[in-house]
């Protein structure tokens, strides 16, 4: 080797925006004159730069270099030092890597992610060709000090983004962790179901454990500052987190800790002692005594006074969303610029932590199971400030479905589950790398859900009927004790959680009920209720399902909300325990729904389905005389109420009571079986008109009508309106009851004649608007009434608007050279003129006729108006390259072509 090059950079790690300063040190002792060329080159082998120079040598100089990085399109990428001789030989060559942190930007497209660590670069090559754009990191486990796995590095090969998954799973998620090698979870249960020791209640690593915390605080701040560099698209906190495993009841966590900080907790909400023993029913002393009661504690008092067990389970989930909040915190100290939050949410629920309000108050990034409805409490209490994306377990028709319901609800992302037993089946085949079939399918909607729809529905709000849920996370509590007070708590499972509450079915009854009559709705939260927020927003109706524990400043404001004009539904068990499950001798609003009791019964008997109407109130005019919907609760009657109905045994229901400038509806019905009554042919007919007229009395409306084409009822489709600005996107997408693993066989096939076909409907919008079909880019008319279909699987999707789109003015600089940044200018051409927001797909085809992907994407266009580039490099092929601009909204397309050539 006669000469070599020492190759420095001033740093390894830069941002988009800096310039990269770099010197080069020929050695040699020998006199000669050699070229140098140091070339900027990107994993998708791009020259974006170069710097050449000739050298006299030897000498004792290093000659200085710089690039400009905002032309950066890959997080990985290398500088190549090359030294020839004069006459053209290569005398030695020698790199260095540099990384390009990506930008914080915000988080407004569809993300497609596998899960699947540990591939090859060859397998992350073939999943991009399927439109999966974005893979996982595992945070190291305890140990040494965190350094980048060997995955990152193809991860980076191959420019996929990542989230780091799990920073802190053994803390937030211990017994699941350990629970599926069957260890610690079980075994704990099965000790406690055989000897009740209350020593067994103490959770190892304990979330109020200031020790482990910081324990855990070094080791997370230790793993972010490993990776902020590459950029995750998020910090996963914990994977199916819980205080114990999952949702699976268990009463911690009585160790000193949790014990000390639970009787400050209580001090600030009782003040004295006095007033928490009136409400415990118990005779401490003093706050050093005080300890809240088990499960079996509190049921063998037999008064209903859950209290000394309710304000546990409140306590541990306070501790919980406090453990996430500090977790986000840490991260936050060394990386402030990537959402965080966690995977694997669960449904909320007495046990596990799983208070929606809570926890979102604290969360940045939410994957949750969509079990119990949490998707629609997340969406309702995060909006758009919670990036939102779901596990993919499947493929085919129903997975297709699924992305496209909860991106209609506002998700920005899936994550892809390919591992089973260690070898991706559904994607691409290990070892051979072969493209499953199956798999293959879904790259269509992969790509279509990239392809600019998401980030259309990120510039508008989702739209709701002003329809307010009630979210009490008290009722979650008292429901699961009246419902398993014959189930020994070390029997009850996550599957039972699910499977097996009514309260859980309910909840999926009452919104599959609003969303089968066209209207869309919001969780309130319980504090949110205490802030006047009904009042506030101005809600048309608040409903009440089975809330059957009230804290008093709730009470207050539901009373004021009522008289001020607001409409309060209940169906009923309504105020029957205080906010912190005690039983009460009357229920809290039977004034205001104007209903007496000859008694309190908190678990009514089942009564066979049926009343009758007997008379009519206002604009309640029912239809029909009869409706087969069984009565909730008996021992209720009027009391300054009227009463539209009875059943056969003489129990009403139906009370309707004027209160001020409102109106009180207690519907004394049991909707809990709705969600199954509909899986059948016009099954739960009779639900529908009842919600129906009892909506329309009150002036709730929805805003689209959905008819079968000779003007009857259509149901099971759901409705969803997006307003953006002056325009309104409509999506229509069949909508199946959430599938309960024990509704058997013959509801599950009679469920997909029901919901997997293709319906031909009439819509009828509130007034006249131009109309596109947004997938099928068409025009469909200036019209108020429109005939289409919904597919089976996939939804119908309308952009509705004032204006019509009539061109795109196109500008692209024809004539460009290599490594040239070439400008794009766009607008849209409206009539009449008008300056909504949209989404420009712009896709860029080499001179072969290849789609460019990465200077292909999708851009805001403020006011319709496009500014951007795309930055060819230096080794683009020359020739006629084209410039493909499509308005997502309308469909509108328009073409421009430029030519690359080297200026002689």
């Amino acid at each position: 080797m006669t000469v070599s090059a020492w190759l420095e950079l001033d740093k390894r790690v830069y941002g988009r925006g800096e310039v990269l300063q770099g010197r080069v040190t020929l050695i040699t002792k020998k006199a000669m004159e050699v070229d140098c060329e140091v070339r900027w080159v990107d994993v998708y082998g791009r020259l974006v730069d170069r710097f050449r120079f000739r050298e006299k040598l030897p000498n004792n100089r290093y000659i200085g270099f710089s690039f400009e990085l905002k032309k950066a399109l890959t997080v990985k990428n290398r500088l190549e030092c090359e030294v020839y001789s004069v006459s053209g030989e290569t005398l030695f060559k020698t790199q260095q890597v540099f990384i390009v942190t990506p930008d914080p930007e915000p988080w407004d497209d569809y993300v497609v992610l596998i899960w699947n660590p540990g591939r090859t670069r060859e397998y992350l090559e073939k999943i991009k060709a399927l439109g999966i754009n974005a893979g996982l990191v595992h945070a190291p486990p305890p140990g040494p000090p965190p350094e980048p796995t060997p995955y990152l590095e193809n991860l980076l090969d191959t420019n996929l983004r990542f989230y780091l998954a799990q920073l802190a799973p053994r803390w937030l998620a211990f017994y699941h962790q350990t629970g599926r090698r069957g260890e610690e979870w079980q075994p704990l249960r099965d000790a406690y179901k055989a000897t009740r020791d209350k020593r067994l209640l103490v959770r190892k690593n304990c979330l109020n454990d200031p020790v482990v915390a910081m324990a855990y605080r070094a080791r997370v701040q230790d793993i972010v500052r490993c990776y902020m560099p590459y950029g995750p698209l998020w910090y996963d906190i914990s994977d199916e987190a819980g205080i114990g495993d999952l949702v699976g009841p268990f009463d911690f966590c009585f160790c000193p800790h949790c014990l000390n900080k639970m009787r400050d907790w209580l001090r600030k909400v009782y003040g004295s002692i006095e007033a928490l023993n009136e409400e415990w029913g118990t005779s401490f002393k003093s706050w050093d005594e005080v300890v809240p009661m088990t499960t079996e504690e509190v049921r063998r008092r037999g008064d209903y006074n859950l209290a000394p067990w309710a304000d546990h389970r409140t306590f541990m989930e306070i501790t919980f969303a406090e453990a996430f909040r500090v977790c986000r915190d840490w991260v936050r100290e060394v990386d402030p610029t990537r959402p965080v939050g966690l995977t694997g949410g669960q449904m909320p629920s007495a046990y596990g932590g799983y208070d929606w309000w809570r926890l979102t108050r604290f969360l940045d990034f939410i994957e949750a199971y969509n079990i119990g409805n949490s998707r629609e409490v997340i969406r309702s209490f995060g909006g758009k400030r919670i990036v939102h994306v779901i596990t993919l377990f499947d493929v085919g028709d129903e997975a297709k479905w699924m992305l496209w319901h909860h991106l209609l609800h506002g998700d920005r992302g899936v994550i892809l589950w390919d591992y089973d037993d260690g070898v991706g089946k559904r994607y691409v085949v290990e070892p051979s790398l072969e493209i499953n079939p199956k798999g293959l399918e879904m790259k269509e909607t992969f790509l279509e859900l990239r392809g600019g729809i998401a980030k259309l529905l990120s510039l508008a709000e989702f739209e709701d009927d002003l329809i307010a849920i009630h979210y009490s996370q008290s009722s979650i509590h008292a429901h699961w004790m009246l419902e398993t007070e014959d189930v020994d708590i070390a029997d009850r499972s996550n599957f039972d959680e699910r499977a097996r509450s009514e309260f859980v079915r309910l909840r999926e009854s009452l919104l599959k009920l609003l969303e089968d009559l066209g209207l869309q709705y919001r969780f309130v939260s319980y504090e949110e209720v205490e802030n006047g927020e009904l009042t506030k927003r101005r809600y048309r109706v608040f409903i009440m399902p089975r809330s059957i524990a009230l804290s008093h400043k709730e009470v207050e404001r539901i009373r004021g909300y009522v008289e001020s004009g607001g409409v309060v539904i209940a169906d009923g068990l309504v105020g029957l325990m205080d906010g912190h499950c005690k039983r009460l001798d009357r229920g809290l609003l039977d004034d205001l729904f104007g209903v007496s009791r000859s008694s309190v019964e908190l678990k009514p008997r089942k009564s066979r389905p049926g009343v009758e109407v007997k008379s009519v109130y206002g604009g309640f005019k029912p239809e029909r005389r009869r409706f087969e919907v069984p009565v909730l609760e008996q021992g209720l009657s009027e009391n300054g109420s009227h009463a539209l109905c009875e059943d056969a045994d003489g129990v009403k229901a139906l009370f309707v009571k004027k209160h001020g400038e409102g109106l009180a509806i207690y519907l004394n019905l049991d909707l809990a079986d709705y969600c199954l009554h509909r899986l059948r042919e016009g099954g739960g007919r009779d639900h529908r008109e009842i919600f129906r007229m009892v909506l329309e009395a009150v002036g709730v409306r929805p805003e689209i009508w959905v008819l079968n084409t000779e003007g009857g009822e259509v149901y099971g489709c759901e409705v969803f309106r997006w307003r953006n600005k002056a325009a309104l996107y409509v999506g229509l997408l069949k909508n199946p009851s959430l599938v309960f693993s024990d509704m058997g066989p013959e509801l599950v096939k009679s469920s997909e004649r029901v919901f997997r076909r293709e319906t031909r409907v009439r819509l009828r919008l509130p007034r006249w608007f131009h109309v596109y079909d947004i997938r099928e880019r068409k025009y469909l008319g200036y019209v108020d009434v429109l005939e289409t279909t919904v597919p089976a699987y996939e939804p119908r999707l309308l952009a509705l608007t004032p204006y019509r789109v009539v061109d795109i003015t196109l500008y692209v600089k024809n004539r460009v050279r290599p490594g040239e940044s070439v400008p794009v200018r766009a607008s849209l051409v409206r009539e009449p003129e008008n300056f909504n927001d949209t989404v420009f797909r712009m896709e860029v085809y080499d001179p072969e006729g290849r789609l460019v992907e990465y200077y292909s994407g999708n851009h805001k266009a403020v006011g319709g108006v496009l500014e951007t580039e795309i930055p060819l490099a230096l080794n683009d092929p020359e020739g006629l390259w084209k410039v493909k601009l499509r308005d997502v909204e309308s469909g509108v397309e328009r073409e421009a072509v430029f030519k690359v050539e080297n200026s002689k």
